[in-house]
């Protein structure tokens, strides 16, 4: 994706809203199942939804450059339902927003 923006090529998305986390709280989510002893199925995510034209806005903010973007009308909506993991005591620790803020090459 950044390469494209940064090559000004044509991007194709759609409105669709997915759940993007960072690697980081994933890692955070399984030390928390395995410290509690959980022993079914969890969703695993930030709980947050956020549309690839977000993503892009941000990433084009951050390098200075109007990215050549198409959306489609198609939707969607994949979020990982926190709610059991909260109820648990879980708490996020990373904010995939914060993470701009690192330097993109």
């Amino acid at each position: 994706m950044i390469s494209k923006v940064k090559k000004k090529q044509k991007i194709i998305i759609d409105k669709s809203v997915r759940d993007f986390v960072h690697v980081d709280e994933i890692s955070n989510i399984i030390n928390f199942v395995i410290k509690k002893n959980i022993f079914s199925i969890v969703n695993a995510g930030s709980g947050r939804g956020c549309t690839l034209k977000n993503i892009i806005d941000k990433i084009s903010k951050k390098i200075n450059i109007k990215p050549n973007v198409i959306v489609n009308k198609a939707t969607s909506k994949i979020v990982a339902d926190m709610s059991f993991l909260r109820s648990l005591g879980y708490k996020p620790k990373k904010n995939i927003n914060g993470h701009f803020n690192l330097k993109i090459r």
